[in-house]
């Protein structure tokens, strides 16, 4: 592989590289599976690790005898933090980006152990489920906007990459005439 091919090469893993790591994708973490009379429950929190502030639960109910996902089903979060309190979240298809779960966003105010019960109501009946999860301290502000902070370097560096290319063409192309 000749210098420029290799330079054009680096350039587009490190562009990759710099890219993936802001990409967020649908899931998260599974903190809930369990079967509960007629229903089979899975509850997904996102970001990974959680810690307080902004944070995503996905439920998903499925029929406990075949698996599919049931529609019909209100799915309400029952939050209580490490103060005592209890936050009641209700969760819709409207939240979620996969149809096929309910979801809520929801800012956690508080680092800790969360207790967290799922209280379903549905066409086979009511339903409870419970689980906990940890929620490690917030992120200093700067860290959210961080991708947007380092953008102009990003461009910058890219700049000059492009500019060494270009360069070091033009030197293979003339020492080889």
């Amino acid at each position: 592989m000749t210098t420029p091919h290799r330079l054009r090469f680096s350039t587009l893993t490190l562009v990759w590289l710099l890219t993936t790591t802001f990409a967020h994708a649908d899931g998260g973490t599974l903190q809930l599976s369990e079967q509960q009379g007629p229903y089979r429950i899975a509850v997904f929190t996102s970001p990974q690790p959680l810690r307080a502030g902004w944070i995503d639960l996905s439920v998903l109910v499925q029929d406990a005898r075949t698996g599919d996902p049931l529609q019909d089903v209100n799915v309400r979060l029952v939050l209580t933090g490490p103060d005592g309190v209890e936050r009641t979240l209700t969760a819709s298809r409207a939240a979620a980006t996969n149809q096929l779960f309910q979801a809520v966003r929801y800012e956690l105010p508080l680092s800790g152990t969360w207790q967290v019960r799922v209280l379903l109501n549905g066409s086979r009946g009511p339903a409870e489920a419970t689980f906990t999860m940890a929620a490690a301290a917030a992120l200093p502000r700067w860290t959210e906007l961080s991708f947007w902070i380092a953008l102009p370097l990003i461009v910058v560096v890219l700049f000059v990459l492009h500019q060494w290319v270009l360069r070091a063409g033009q030197t293979v192309r003339r020492s080889s005439t």
